[in-house]
């Protein structure tokens, strides 16, 4: 963290430090969490906190992790959904690696 008498001399008294944490956007909500992934078939299973559904376009982040998606295919209990709410567990078919703990986030309009 930067010293306040440091920030007023370099004139940084806006200065925000991040320290390797993703910034959340204004358009961007937290919707879950990963927990689970099967690299084979390149599922997620995500613990949801928001709703989602099929067209939303979320985005997985973590230490390691930065991507975007569209939703096209989840299920619940091995069966084809088209939306979730909260307090479910969504497999969400991904397109690269995600890690178990990245946070998943849906951009709202």
């Amino acid at each position: 963290m930067v010293p306040l008498f440091l920030k007023k001399f370099l004139g940084l008294n806006n200065l925000t430090v991040d320290y390797g944490r993703s910034n959340i956007l204004e358009n961007e909500k937290k919707i879950g969490i990963v927990t689970h992934f099967y690299p084979k078939i390149n599922v997620a299973v995500i613990e949801l906190k928001d709703g989602v559904k099929n067209g939303d376009t979320i985005i997985f982040r973590g230490s390691t992790t930065s991507l975007e998606q569209i939703v096209e295919s989840m299920q619940i209990q091995h069966e084809k959904v088209e939306k979730a709410t909260a307090n479910q567990s969504i497999g969400l078919k991904v397109k690269d690696i995600v890690r178990v703990n990245d946070i998943v986030y849906k951009k709202t309009v």
